[in-house]
Formats: structure tokens, C-alpha cells, sequence
């Protein structure tokens, strides 16, 4: 089954910059956003991460509008599956990462 199989929400472009943090550990590590659901967020990571590692996300844009619904790229999360980026000069990851709690907030008026 591949990682599309698998999701449960629908995904969105997402490019903000994040930082992300183990939890056992104050260093944050600086990433990029490559798309988001209410249910998970993926990365780019120059670490690989073991999945059913717990992280932090932080977004510097702790929210952004997908679709109708606020989306934040921000909280606790489970890392679900971690990729090899093929063809890349040097050693990057995708990260997929599972929120423990769903991000789905009031769609803003007016958007």
C-alpha cells in the first residue's frame, strides 16, 4: 500500500518554513513545509527520523487557508513514514508526520 493509500484527508501545497524538535530535546532543527492535511503535515529533513518518533512542529506562519478550513502547521505529532529523497545532491528526507490531535479549525469570514 503506498503513502497515498494511506491518508485520510485531503492534502494541500504547503512551502512555509517550520522547525521541529524531539521531545526529549530544546534544539530545534529548521525544515520546510511540503504539503499539510488536518490530520498531518509533510517535511523535507536533512535527518532521517525514525517513524513513531514524537516531534514538535512549530510553523513560522502558524496557520495558513486551505480549501475552507484553517489549517495550522504547528503541534505534536508522530512521525508515520520517512523517505530517501532520490536525486538530491545531498542527504534530505520526507518526513510524514501524523498530529496527535486534529488541526482543523472555523473556516475565517471573509476568505
Amino acid at each position: 500500500m503506498s503513502v497515498n493509500e494511506k491518508r485520510r484527508s485531503a492534502r494541500y501545497i504547503a512551502k512555509e518554513p517550520i522547525e521541529y524538535a524531539f521531545l526529549s530535546s530544546d534544539r530545534f532543527f529548521k525544515s520546510s513545509a511540503v504539503n499539510c492535511s488536518r490530520n498531518g503535515l509533510c517535511f523535507k529533513s536533512s535527518y532521517e527520523i525514525k517513524t513513531r518518533t514524537n516531534i514538535y512542529i512549530v510553523g513560522e506562519n502558524c496557520h495558513r487557508i486551505c480549501g475552507q478550513k484553517t489549517l495550522a502547521l504547528s503541534g505534536f505529532a508522530e512521525v508515520k513514514w520517512c523517505q530517501k529523497l532520490p536525486n538530491t545532491p545531498a542527504m534530505f528526507f520526507l518526513i510524514g508526520a501524523e498530529y496527535k490531535e486534529s488541526k482543523v479549525k472555523e473556516a475565517i469570514p471573509g476568505v
